[in-house]
């Protein structure tokens, strides 16, 4: 008789996985569930690139756009269009955006649990790796921050891509799908594109021979033609733009960098969205300890399980490759450290472990009870400080006030989106919390940032006086930086100087000081500093301080077209005795 409990046993296996993965993608999303409830972060890009953004007006013509123009300085079509997609069904009712968000984490969870069941991990263990990716508060920012998409929908198609090249490799095929997903992957994230390398090396030392990377030679062409559109639209689109802000380089500062994604990978702490500047020379001990210690950690927990140096040296060049998209951002933009950054790195960590503990298990199988107890106590942690962590991201006004006062320096974007926060509420404390916090942070950077820091904690501080009444320290802060003979050095000058100069000219015209308000008034319209608007309403003063009327009369109407809620045109219109029927 034919023996029919392999096929038996092959297809209870694959009951089980399917269980198994059913619980990775539930429990993947439930510690995110409340974020569903939460608003826009409107302050933090949300508010310009997905609620106020017209080009994710569903229309062809926005498609083409989307697919075609950089946003947040980066080719990312795909997520944008997905949140094109989301404005179809959802329009301004964040709720939709958010399901959509925890959908995409779930699905990524459960590829990174088949592609651990790939490298030959049993079940649990699999599903406990990629559980304990998931549920990181370093997942925090990619799934609750609306804008931050990207993560998500590159994580969908990197994962898929990955899971169907070992799929194909076992077999000693290529697979053309898999190279289709790396390349929406790498439109989706470009820092998504090193995972080509990634699977070379798998190739590679799975097999000892270099012959075999003609398996992954449709993900090379995948991964070249991405870089080339993804670099080819950026030069263009970004073209002319000044560079952003050069963080620490050096081989010290990229070595702490290493270390603090490896430590990120792993341990539930050290949480800061918008984290501040990294002060190698005062911070390296504590990220280079951490990391040293998870490092040792794997490294011992590895030869105890046999593992071979080849594959060891796998791991670390594929978390190498990862990590250096990363390390390009941190010492380009303004953070030298970002959780959303460790999305892709730490699946590379967490793959290790999970070969490493199934090694364990096949040495030592009375080691079961205590690594599944392990893992487990390990998920309730990590879900617990995320499910802390989350409403730091329910309200614009938390999320900047805790990255602020979680750094001894905090990041500008933080401090100055604390202030937006205040403006766009009405809010004198927020706003005197972001001067404050300025003026503070000014004693810890570099000296010839000082001025830079000073001048705009104290003008925001100024702000908040002028909103809270008290008109004597609110021309105290406001004078003295803007009366500087150069143009005074701000954060988001084209935002917010041209309203201080606008404070501080009706400060002194309430003191009684007119000679001094047409000085201010002249330089701020000879440097042209301010909107249009402002300057118009700027004109109109002027004009009228200097007895032309009708000049005063002609700038206040063009003030009013271009921003017609503003009382104060209302105001100074009406004392020119001119609001008639004709100009309403």
């Amino acid at each position: 008789m034919p023996d029919r409990t392999r096929g038996i046993r092959s297809v209870s296996g694959r009951t089980l996985s399917f269980w198994w993965g059913c619980g990775v993608f539930l429990l993947a999303v439930l510690p995110f569930l409340p974020s569903a409830g939460y608003p826009f972060l409107v302050e933090w890009d949300d508010g310009r690139f997905v609620l106020f953004n017209d080009r994710l007006l569903p229309s062809l013509e926005n498609a083409l756009h989307l697919a075609t123009h950089t946003f947040q300085t980066l080719y990312t079509p795909l997520p944008m269009l997905s949140l094109m997609v989301d404005r179809f069904f959802f329009g301004t009712l964040p709720a939709g955006y958010h399901w959509h968000n925890l959908l995409l984490h779930g699905v990524s969870a459960l590829l990174l649990f088949l592609i651990f069941r790939r490298l030959e991990v049993r079940d649990w263990i699999a599903a406990a790796g990629a559980l304990l990716w998931a549920v990181l508060p370093a997942r925090v920012e990619s799934v609750v921050w609306i804008a931050e998409r990207k993560d998500l929908t590159a994580g969908v198609f990197a994962f898929a891509a990955f899971w169907l090249f070992l799929r194909a490799a076992a077999a000693g095929k290529a697979s053309l799908v898999s190279a289709v997903l790396l390349f929406l992957a790498g439109i989706s994230k470009p820092s998504t594109l090193p995972l080509f390398g990634v699977m070379v090396l798998y190739l590679y030392c799975r097999s000892g021979r270099w012959s075999s990377i003609r398996l992954a030679l449709p993900q090379i062409v995948s991964a070249l033609a991405a870089t080339a559109i993804v670099t080819g639209i950026s030069m263009v689109d970004l073209a002319g733009e000044a560079p952003p802000p050069e963080g620490e380089s050096g081989l010290l500062g990229a070595m702490v960098r290493f270390c603090r994604y490896v430590a990120a990978s792993v341990l539930p702490a050290g949480m800061n969205p918008l984290h501040p500047r990294f002060h190698v020379a005062d911070n390296w001990l504590p990220g280079v300890l951490s990391a040293a210690g998870v490092a040792l950690v794997l490294m011992l927990a590895a030869r105890k399980s046999g593992l071979s140096w080849r594959a060891m040296l796998l791991f670390a060049c594929a978390f190498g490759g990862m990590w250096l998209p990363s390390e390009a951002s941190g010492r380009f933009t303004n953070a030298d450290f970002c959780e959303r950054y460790g999305y892709f790195p730490s699946a590379v960590v967490w793959g290790f472990l999970v070969v490493i503990a199934e090694r364990l298990l096949l040495r030592h199988p009375d080691w079961r009870r205590g690594l599944a107890a392990g893992a487990v106590c390990w998920f309730v942690l990590c879900a617990g400080v995320t499910l802390w962590y989350l409403p730091v991201f329910s309200d614009t006004a938390k999320l900047f006030s805790y990255a602020v006062e979680a750094a001894r320096v905090p990041n500008a974007k933080a401090m100055e989106g604390l202030a937006l926060t205040g403006f766009n509420r009405n809010d004198p404390a927020l706003i005197a919390q972001a001067g404050n916090a300025f003026l503070e942070a000014a004693e810890g950077v570099p000296e010839k940032a000082r001025l830079l820091y000073e001048n705009t904690g104290r003008c925001f501080a100024g702000e908040a006086a002028m909103r809270r009444g008290d008109l004597p320290l609110a021309a105290q802060l406001l004078l003295e930086p803007l009366n500087a003979t150069a143009e005074p050095a701000m954060f988001a000058p084209e935002q917010y100087l041209g309203g201080w100069y606008g404070n501080a000219v009706s400060l002194l015209l309430a003191a009684n000081r007119q000679p001094a308000a047409l000085q201010l008034l002249n330089r701020q319209l000879d440097r042209g500093i301010g909107s249009e608007a402002e300057l118009a309403f700027a004109a109109g003063v002027r004009c009228y301080l200097e007895g032309d009327r009708a000049g005063a009369r002609k700038a206040w109407l063009r003030a009013r077209e271009l921003r017609p809620d503003d009382p104060r045109i209302e105001f100074n219109l009406r004392r020119l005795g001119e609001f008639g029927a004709g100009d309403k």
